[in-house]
């Protein structure tokens, strides 16, 4: 059954960390307004609180709230006929809610072994899908701990080495750190890119949590700051897009389909 047939009002943002509830409020509310109009910060809640009266909802709320916060933007929203849900998507304890909601907390579990072996041999090129890399099963799972992202960062890593042997130096060497989390696993692809593409990498940040950018719009941004320089005969263009396909194959930036064209966009993991 499609979610559109169950739900009449549906609305997914991702936010910032710990945003105030009149920013949600507004972020959703202009996500459903159907014109481009801009939707006043002071007027949201009003505003969401007509478009949601009386029907069945689905909101989902991607990002870090603060308990006092969340509070706030479920109070500023009615209460649905029955079936109407929030969802919010933390990487933290959740946030109770007040005590008239009941609420359902969905712990994800982590990968087993050989379901992050089977996602690190699908996010390789297609000619290294084909290895024998049962061998390498346990150093994965051991290094990854079952985290999906970890998975797919270590997957990107490994496939920027030639010789098998790198790949088991890789491996070696993220077992051999004192704690192997998330944390460290970004750490040591960063440090892996070469020069001229950790500037284009750390732009992301300045970019919104969770957005996507359309790939031509964020190569003029670096050729902006300077970051890109023609050489070989190729254009700045052509280069920054050589840069940010690297970045894709390390899996570093996500490649997503945008809504409007065939273009793509892009954005960081």
């Amino acid at each position: 059954m499609e979610k559109k047939k169950v739900f009449e009002v549906q609305a997914m943002e991702s936010f910032a960390p710990y945003l105030t509830a009149p920013n949600i409020l507004q972020q959703i509310t202009q996500q459903l307004t159907e014109d481009d109009t801009n939707c006043p910060k002071e007027l949201a809640q009003e505003m969401l609180q007509k478009k949601l009266k009386n029907k069945k909802y689905l909101l989902v709320i991607d990002g870090e709230v603060s308990g006092t916060e969340w509070k706030h933007f479920l109070t500023s929203i009615p209460v649905g006929p029955r079936g109407s849900r929030v969802v919010h998507i933390t990487q933290g304890k959740p946030e109770e809610p007040p005590s008239s909601y009941h609420h359902v907390t969905i712990q994800l579990k982590k990968l087993t072994e050989d379901a992050s072996m089977s996602l690190f041999r699908q996010r390789l090129p297609k000619e290294l899908q084909d290895k024998n890399l049962k061998k390498y099963q346990k150093s994965i799972f051991k290094i990854t701990q079952g985290l999906p992202l970890a998975v797919v960062l270590l997957s990107g890593l490994v496939q920027t080495k030639v010789f098998p042997s790198d790949w088991v130096k890789v491996f070696h060497y993220l077992k051999s750190k004192p704690s192997a989390n998330l944390e460290s696993m970004l750490s040591v692809c960063f440090d892996d890119l070469p020069h001229e593409l950790k500037c284009c990498f750390l732009y992301f940040a300045a970019l919104p949590t969770n957005t996507t950018i359309e790939a031509r719009s964020l190569v003029f941004m670096w050729v902006a700051e300077g970051f890109l320089s023609s050489k070989g005969g190729k254009t700045m263009e052509k280069i920054g897009n050589i840069y940010l396909s690297e970045l894709i194959n390390r899996n570093l930036v996500n490649r997503v389909k945008m809504d409007d064209d065939s273009s793509f966009g892009n954005r960081s993991t």
